[in-house]
């Protein structure tokens, strides 16, 4: 009996003891071994402690039955039939670890076999005696495997549930879930050697919470959308081609860590890319120091106790060599300072002169909806700007290049009304290697909303200079004035606001916060820093300039629109046979001018209500500074927050044009 129980131990049921099925009424394993009843040689004690004894047998056999399911290796994707566990190295890294653990049990048994053949007499407290530490443990692997089971464990998810089980106030299953989890992170310690050291993400099965970036097939969303991820488990990294998956990252593994390891290993795969010798092979980022960091990885996989400080302390070292490295070739080599003055000069309009005279020169191209052709007419024009405007190195023009896209159908705005090529204006920039890593698709996509922003106000500004240059040159000549004394108090009105609204951005918000950064760029030798000191810079100016906050955003681009129409309909004047110029307004043109005033009033009004409602609000000081420009001496206070509201009166309007 005693052999047969040793067998039923292993798991293996015999004629004493039998496998007692589900079907049978056993509970949620295979099945359970028990102690067939009604021997006349057994005392109903002993077949309750036998009973007892073959709860290790069951226990046993379902762990061993998972085993032999996982541990070999198997195609990827593939899923098991009987628990729909997805294979892959995680899993049978921990069915390694839990044959290993086993294998304490098996031996036990062995001694147990030996004890009886040596003295047959040996009652059954003595294997109960032997044994006993196994009720604390093989419950333990049991619960372990079935939340694995239950959770669709996979990767280095499985890290996570095996953690949360080695805290335990028992020994031997403490010490027991450390072993299979020091067999588990030997397989992340493996993929992180060879993804921080050498770029290589060994990740078929997509198991590393470092996986290759698969854009959204719908690219027009993503790009209208750059700056968010349709999955909110996903970091992307700044150049785009890896993400972080947030969901695979075990709890105890910090983020900081796991986004240093991404930033390694994106960037040494970069240099593994790019960067090569004249005889053809890779070119280490590392030099003399990668067999340092590579025993150092080797010595983390060794340990028995996973230690996240020895992990950051590591980890930390690569990065500072590669951020070193990287400062070295962005700040050196690409000259990054010159380059990121090239981007103020153009993209945040810093050579105000040469867009100025774009302005004027490219109007007539852009002032109608784009057509196949605009985009290289618009170019060819913004060439020849440059060389009359710009007197020294003009090579900038090989990296920049406008853009003008059309359309098949008639591209509308948000009211509606079909876009101009002015709204359909953009800038582009051909990034260098290794600048790429810094000016990434999405940085340029927000320099390029700025752009445009900053275009409209000097459009806005240009215009309503144009229409009191045309009112001057009339008065000198004693022609017809433009601007009747109504029409030219709201004119003043516009001017005011958009020349404080210019003033602000290019003084207050633009060459302050491209100072900082400068400072920050120039006080650093990490690139880490300075690619965060450039997106704190990009952050600032895009809410400094309103463009993140969507009602003042959306105020004053309706006001700029304003602007721009008021200086159409007053500077076309109106040819009355004989030929003679005149200035009066139809009666329709008088309309007109009346709805501008009105929206341009309850427009500022709006804008001052915004503006007064936040400015004491430590979170937006930009906007108080925007209103002590707009409101210094309290007139706009005075004037209820309100420009241009009674100065253009349809009385008023037809006494004019009568005395005209």
């Amino acid at each position: 009996m005693f052999h047969e129980l040793l067998l039923a131990l292993h798991g293996l049921p015999g004629s004493i003891f039998y496998a007692r099925s589900k079907e049978q009424g056993g509970d949620d394993t295979a099945f359970s071994i028990q102690v067939l009843k009604g021997l006349p040689f057994l005392h109903p004690g002993e077949v309750a402690a036998l009973d007892r004894l073959c709860e290790l047998g069951t226990w046993f056999r379902y762990l061993q039955d998972f085993i032999c399911r996982h541990k070999l290796p198997v195609k990827s994707n593939c899923f098991d039939k009987t628990d729909g566990l997805k294979h892959g190295l995680y899993l049978q890294a921990f069915c390694y670890g839990l044959d290993s653990v086993l294998d304490s049990y098996r031996k036990q048994l062995l001694l147990l076999e030996q004890d009886f053949v040596a003295d047959p007499n040996l009652p059954v407290s003595h294997v109960q005696h032997i044994l006993q530490e196994y009720y604390q443990l093989f419950p333990a692997l049991q619960a372990t495997v079935k939340n694995i089971i239950c959770q669709k464990g996979h990767g280095c998810c499985i890290l996570t549930i095996i953690h949360k089980r080695s805290i335990s106030g028992a020994d031997i299953v403490c010490r027991n879930m450390k072993r299979i989890l020091q067999v588990c992170h030997s397989v992340m310690y493996k993929q992180i050697t060879a993804w921080v050291l050498h770029g290589i993400l060994m990740d078929e099965l997509e198991e590393f919470f470092v996986q290759r970036h698969q854009p959204p097939e719908d690219t027009t969303t993503q790009r209208l959308m750059p700056s968010e991820s349709s999955d909110d488990q996903c970091v992307i990294s700044p150049a785009g081609h890896f993400t972080l998956r947030t969901d695979m990252l075990p709890l105890y593994f910090p983020l900081r860590i796991a986004e240093k390891i991404l930033f390694i290993g994106e960037s040494v795969q970069m240099f593994s890319r790019e960067k090569k010798q004249k005889n053809g092979t890779l070119k280490t980022v590392f030099k003399t120091q990668e067999d340092g960091f590579a025993v150092e990885l080797l010595r983390l996989q060794q340990q028995a106790d996973f230690c996240i400080t020895d992990v950051e302390t590591v980890i930390s070292k690569i990065r500072s060599c590669i951020a070193e490295h990287l400062w070295k070739l962005v700040m050196e080599e690409a000259d990054l300072l010159a380059h990121l003055q090239l981007v103020k000069n153009l993209y945040l309009l810093g050579r105000g002169e040469l867009f100025l005279h774009f302005i004027e020169a490219a109007d007539h191209l852009l002032q109608a909806p784009p057509k196949p052709t605009t985009e290289y007419d618009v170019n060819i024009t913004f060439q020849l700007t440059v060389r009359n405007i710009v007197t020294g190195d003009d090579s900038f023009l090989d990296t920049f290049h406008l853009t003008v896209p059309a359309s098949i159908n008639k591209l509308q705005g948000d009211s509606g009304s079909i876009e101009s090529g002015w709204h359909r204006l953009g800038l582009a920039y051909t990034v260098d290697w290794p600048l790429h890593i810094l000016f990434t698709e999405r940085v340029l996509e927000k320099y390029n909303s700025v752009f445009k922003y900053l275009l409209s106000v000097q459009r806005a500004q240009t215009a309503l200079q144009g229409c009191w240059a045309a009112q001057m040159q009339r008065k000198n000549t004693k022609r017809p004035a433009l601007l009747t004394a109504a029409s030219w108090q709201l004119h003043n009105h516009m001017t005011f606001l958009v020349n404080n609204l210019q003033y602000y951005l290019m003084v207050d918000v633009l060459e302050s916060q491209f100072s900082q950064l400068l400072d920050k760029v120039q006080s650093t030798k990490d690139f880490e820093a300075i690619r965060l000191a450039h997106d704190t810079f990009l952050m600032n100016i895009q809410a400094h300039s309103f463009l993140l906050l969507k009602p003042v955003s959306h105020c004053i681009r309706e006001l700029l629109n304003l602007c721009q129409t008021f200086c159409t309909l007053i500077c076309s004047p109106v040819v009355i046979p004989p030929c003679k110029e005149t200035t009066a307004l139809s009666q329709r043109e008088m309309d007109q001018l009346k709805n501008i005033s009105r929206s341009f009033s309850r427009q500022t009004a709006v804008l001052f209500k915004i503006l007064s409602g936040v400015r004491s609000h430590q979170s937006s000081p930009h906007l108080a500074q925007f209103l002590m420009r707009m409101d210094y001496n309290k007139y706009f206070t005075a004037a209820g927050g309100q420009l241009g509201s009674t100065f253009i009166d349809n009385k008023v309007l037809q006494g004019q044009q009568k005395t005209g």
